[in-house]
């Protein structure tokens, strides 16, 4: 994640900005962000296979 994209995030927030939700804020976009770059190059897994190691991790 860019420090702009960050700074967009802050602005978003009030003058007294809740620190944690900040952070969380920044982190699920962040996430969202991997995950969207994961898709662009082909890593990752179809649904039954996400399924089976599911299964296999509960066990």
């Amino acid at each position: 994640m860019e420090k702009l994209q960050v700074q967009v995030v802050l602005d978003a927030f009030p003058g007294d900005v809740n620190v944690d939700a900040f952070l969380e804020q920044v982190c699920l976009l962040d996430a969202i962000e991997r995950g969207e770059r994961d898709i662009a190059e082909g890593r990752m897994l179809e649904q039954d296979a996400a399924r089976d190691r599911l299964k296999r991790w509960l066990e």
